[in-house]
């Protein structure tokens, strides 16, 4: 790394801790926030900054958890070499102080496809996923969020708890899949992992499993599989 690489990282991480001290500070004024509405950062840079990364995701917990200590938080990093000076973007959502303006648009998804069956099924149902920033709840008997038609599983599949348990977001390239506050007697695991409430998983794997589990009973287990075009 160059002396160049290094001030730009510094400079950069700089912005970044000024950005969250603005975002927090509005926020800590206003009454109408949801104290555990996820927050979204984005960051986008001229180059890689590998050598900063873990020092964002600190700066981020830090800043947010004051402000709003319930709040997940997720660190989106992005590289687009065109950037103009001064080499970086910082965006955090929700937030209508600031917009879109000379904002880079996202590399075009390719299609994708979500395949979900119940492990002792023998029917695999199929989903096209569409890149859109909203989130799409997941499962049987979902509710319609937005407006947004849901990812439904048919009601035939009694093992499948009824509900929104999960969302699912494909953009930018990456399906996310988060635990919702629904039904928060049941347990919910994906690919060997527990997902407490509001709890994100990014860049979701090719293919696993999401557990849902309810006391003693034994598990039900969904197994999904993700197919990307070119």
């Amino acid at each position: 790394m160059t002396a160049a690489d290094t001030r730009y990282e510094d400079e950069v991480l700089r912005a970044f801790a000024l950005r969250l001290s603005e975002y927090c500070g509005r926020v800590a004024g206003r009454r109408d926030r949801l104290p555990a509405e996820p927050v979204d950062i984005t960051l986008v840079t001229r180059t890689s900054v590998d050598r900063i990364r873990p020092r964002l995701d600190v700066l981020a917990r830090q800043y947010l958890g004051e402000v709003l200590p319930a709040a997940p938080v997720t660190v989106h990093r992005r590289v687009t070499a065109t950037l103009t000076d001064p080499g970086y973007l910082i965006r955090i959502e929700p937030d209508q102080e600031h917009h879109d303006a000379g904002w880079p648009a996202p590399e075009p998804a390719p299609p994708a496809v979500l395949l979900l069956r119940v492990s002792d099924w023998p029917l695999e149902w199929t989903y096209r996923l569409l890149p859109v920033r909203q989130w799409i709840p997941v499962g049987r008997a979902a509710p319609v969020l937005d407006g947004r038609t849901p990812i439904l599983l048919p009601e035939d599949a009694p093992q499948v708890p009824a509900g929104g348990l999960l969302r699912l977001r494909y953009w930018d390239g990456e399906v996310t899949l988060e635990r919702t506050g629904d039904r928060p007697e049941y347990t919910v695991v994906l690919d060997g992992w527990q997902q407490r409430r509001c709890h994100r998983v990014e860049d979701l794997p090719a293919d696993g499993s999401i557990e849902y589990r309810r006391g003693p009973a034994a598990a039900t287990v969904l197994r999904y599989r993700l197919e990307r075009g070119d």
